[in-house]
């Protein structure tokens, strides 16, 4: 029987699908939304202010008052105007309007401040006056205040916000000295140092609270996005945090199977940047869907594949139990060549399928290959993280963003055609780095012991590698570092062909005694992981 075509049923699996531009914009309306709404109800709190005080103005006859108030309440009306709209805004033009509503109303508070004050000191009302300036630090001790509940914020851009309208009388002072010397003058008379020190701690006080309060409220937002459900999964426990997102682990509503579910974390992914973003989901996608194409044992299972109503991308897959083989050297050092031919054909087992659907991983290193117990097999492989992966031969390879990100993959374990960039690339590059792999795993050493990622690149390409056996004291047998050495040819057509042909090459070495189903118990047994990690 025919396989199916791996891109209908990643069609299927990502049923109904988005395209990733929309992708991007769900995303970053889901992100602002809630700074939408918080600042419509703000600007609606400025608004009535002003217009209480026109009304003031309108029972006092206080003719300057009115000009300043219908000037300041038309200037916020404009700003907040296009709040009043369904439509969601993105978050920058949401921002400039915060921006936009906070100096108008700090200018609006120290233009009346200004105004009252100079006629009640002209009116040698020099008590009222000194309860205007009171009245106007309240005013803006409320505004820090209410700022820092509503709107919502990290606590370092909540305190730099809230910092500055504390400074902002600082600057008034300043520009009065400048514009009215003599008032400046009267006031210094007028104003005492303890009514400078109380007005100061207010505003002090008013901005240390709004950080704390916007700071516990981002806390409880997180906790909620923590304990929130991803589809029919209910995460439980973050278990591990990458560059792309978190794992979690996970449990099905109505299913006892436990998984662990992958999800793009929120702040990993800048809406204001939509090339970047849409990149990274493409990533996200990609991976679940390829993955979800290929049905060996030895490739992680994903059960599921969706979105939030956020925009957040998220994938389940079975919960693993055990380490990845990068923690199995670190841990317990170089391993048999009888364990590592087992290890390796199971890894050729997944990459054969993934070739036969033209898949090439690219990514194939120590850290992406799982090493677990399922059921009661032991020393089972499961291989991990298709985020590169791509057609074989394709366009694709030439990653559009290689220069931004630098190279499309791990330079330790990459084949010279990824580190060229070439458009060649085919499953021979998995190839190259499962030669890699099994340098790793018998001498506890990379291919090339270089630091600096490029010229790590640049030894693939140019530099011959050292057969194993000169890098270890254990006896690897030569037939099987004749295999490993022709993986790591520097031209693929000299390398084996195949996946399928790779295993048959490392079955046919003389390892001595075969590393079995006892042998995998008894070394579980001594060395059982205490953790129960997910993939």
């Amino acid at each position: 029987m025919s396989r199916e075509d791996p891109h209908a049923a990643a069609g299927r699996l990502a049923n109904p699908r988005m395209t990733l531009v929309q992708t991007a914009g769900t995303q970053e309306r889901g992100t602002s939304h809630l700074v939408q709404s918080r600042l419509r109800f703000f600007a609606g709190i400025v608004l009535s202010t002003i217009l209480i005080w026109l009304v003031r103005g309108v029972f006092l006859a206080e003719s300057g008052h009115l000009v300043l108030q219908s000037g300041g309440l038309l200037a916020v009306g404009a700003m907040a105007a296009p709040l009043a709209l369904k439509h969601q805004h993105p978050r920058v033009r949401l921002r400039m309007i915060e921006l936009g509503l906070l100096v108008l109303t700090v200018v609006q508070i120290a233009a009346y401040s200004y105004l009252v004050v100079a006629e009640r000191v002209a009116a040698a009302a020099e008590l009222l006056a000194l309860a205007q300036i009171y009245n106007s630090t309240i005013a803006l001790a409320g505004l820090i205040v209410i700022y820092g509940v509503l709107i919502p914020n990290t606590w370092q851009r909540a305190a730099l916000v809230v910092g500055s309208l504390a400074a902002a009388p600082v600057l008034g002072l300043v520009a009065l000295r400048i514009f009215d010397a003599e008032l400046y003058r009267t006031l210094q008379l007028i104003v005492s140092r303890e009514t400078i020190v109380d007005l100061g701690l207010a505003l002090v006080v008013a901005a240390t609270t709004a950080t704390v309060v916007t700071e516990s409220i981002y806390a409880l937002r997180r906790e909620a996005r923590d304990a929130r459900s991803m589809g029919q999964y209910e995460l439980q426990e973050r278990i591990a945090e990458g560059g792309m997102g978190e794992i979690w682990r996970a449990r099905h509503r109505f299913l006892a199977r436990p998984a662990a579910v992958k999800v793009i974390q929120p702040d990993k992914v800048d809406p204001l940047d939509r090339e970047a973003a849409a990149h990274v989901l493409e990533r996200f996608e990609r991976e679940a869907q390829a993955t979800a194409t290929l049905e060996s044992l030895h490739t992680v299972r994903v059960y599921d594949f969706g979105r939030t109503d956020a925009g957040e991308f998220y994938y389940a897959m079975e919960l693993l139990n055990g380490f990845d083989v990068e923690q199995l050297i670190d841990r317990y050092g170089p391993i048999a060549p009888a364990r590592a031919v087992h290890l390796l054909v199971q890894v050729c087992d997944s990459l054969a399928e993934a070739h036969e659907l033209g898949q090439v991983h690219r990514d194939i290193k120590p850290s992406n290959l799982f090493l677990c117990k399922v059921g009661l097999a032991f020393d089972v492989i499961k291989v991990l993280d298709f985020g590169l992966v791509t057609r074989a031969g394709s366009e694709e390879c030439r990653d559009a963003r290689l220069q931004e990100e630098g190279m499309a993959g791990t330079p330790a374990y990459m084949a010279p055609e990824q580190v060229l960039a070439v458009t060649t690339i085919d499953e021979r590059a998995d190839i190259y780095a499962l030669g890699c792999v099994a340098y790793w795993m018998l001498t506890g050493h990379t291919l090339f012991d270089i630091d600096r990622p490029i010229a790590m690149a640049v030894a693939h390409v140019k530099a011959p590698p050292m057969p194993p056996s000169r890098r270890t004291e254990m006896a690897i047998p030569p037939d099987l570092e004749n295999v490993i050495m022709q993986c790591l040819e520097k031209d693929p057509a000299r390398r084996p062909a195949t996946a399928e042909q790779l295993s048959s090459m490392l079955l046919a070495c003389d390892c001595g005694a075969a590393w079995g189903a006892a042998s995998a118990r008894e070394w579980w047994g001594r060395h059982r992981p205490l953790e129960r990690r997910a993939s």
